[in-house]
């Protein structure tokens, strides 16, 4: 008898920690940026392509339409879909995995285009670009200090060794 109400009492718990995890996993997934389905009028953006083998500049989006992305499995700079129109973009940039700057930027996005997104330095300053990858017609240019965290987010890059 005990032992059955041992199972009885184990079962329960079991299934009540599945069903917060459930909520909890529901949850987390409803509160990243989702990409736009590709049958929908789309534009995308990306980050500049890495030019050298040890800690490259990049450029990256933390932000799209005030929701986080998840750059768990994809990464800071990857392709990312955003809807056609006025999109609000908050973009980084990061050399050798230390956080350089950071700021918001209006993009308005036409359907069918793909940008790019790079960076320069400028003296104290770090001047963000946007530019149509096809015709290199620069779209949009924003200032930002170097070293401004703008955010309340924590970066840590992770680099895996590929031998």
């Amino acid at each position: 008898m005990f032992l059955l109400r041992l199972f009885n009492y184990g079962m329960i718990m079991i299934k009540n920690l599945l069903v917060i995890f459930l909520a909890l996993l529901c949850f987390a997934c409803t509160t990243h940026y989702s990409e736009i389905p590709q049958a929908e009028p789309h534009a995308t953006i990306k980050g500049e392509p890495r030019k050298g083998l040890f800690n490259p500049p990049q450029v990256g989006f933390l932000e799209i339409n005030g929701l986080p992305t998840d750059n768990t499995w994809k990464g800071y700079g990857a392709k990312r879909s955003i809807p056609a129109g006025k999109n609000s973009i908050f973009v980084i940039a990061y050399t050798g995995g230390a956080l350089t700057a950071s700021t918001s930027v209006e993009l308005d996005a036409v359907a069918g285009i793909d940008y790019i997104a790079s960076y320069k330095s400028v003296g104290d300053s770090i001047i963000f670009i946007f530019t149509e990858k096809e015709s290199g017609k620069e779209v949009l240019r924003a200032k930002s200090k170097k070293s401004a965290v703008q955010s309340n987010h924590v970066f840590i890059p992770i680099y895996v060794p590929t031998n």
